[in-house]
């Protein structure tokens, strides 16, 4: 019965160690200007659809939803958020208008890079805005004299 045990044990210690180096990347990544993009969910992959507009849209949709989320906490007014999903707007209408510029659904390296670059500047304002919230709903009101 040890020795099964013993046995049973060591083949879990060898099958996690393989999963574990199989893992493990030891490439280098190569120096360029190229984005990374990993494959967006399925449910966001239309028929043509470019991995680069994907992972736009997701990002959209994610900002809409961490808005929403801010409202739904109070950490957010409704104009707060009016004018953060404004912003979410914009970017969309400039990555479609993009599109519909280069004639195909692709875009440029240099149109995903100002999006992107668009988007992380929205999602810095939606943080500060829903800290701007929280650290004012923070602050006790002060006492009336009586």
């Amino acid at each position: 019965m040890k020795k099964i045990l013993s046995l049973t044990s060591a083949l879990l210690f060898v099958g996690a160690a393989g999963i574990a180096l199989s893992q493990t990347d030891t490439s280098t990544p190569a120096a360029s200007t190229t984005p990374v993009v990993q494959a967006a969910p399925a449910q966001h992959m239309g028929k043509g659809n470019h991995p680069l507009i994907n992972e736009l849209r997701i990002r959209f949709e994610d900002q809409n939803k961490r808005i929403m989320a801010g409202v739904k906490s109070g950490k957010l007014s409704k104009d707060e958020a009016k004018a953060l999903h404004e912003k979410v707007k914009a970017v969309r209408e400039e990555m479609q208008g993009d599109i519909k510029s280069n004639g195909k659904k692709e875009l440029t390296e240099d149109q995903y890079k100002q999006l992107n670059q668009e988007l992380d500047d929205n999602s810095k304002a939606i943080h500060d805005e829903k800290s701007e919230g929280a650290s004012n709903a923070e602050i006790p009101a002060t006492p009336a004299a009586n």
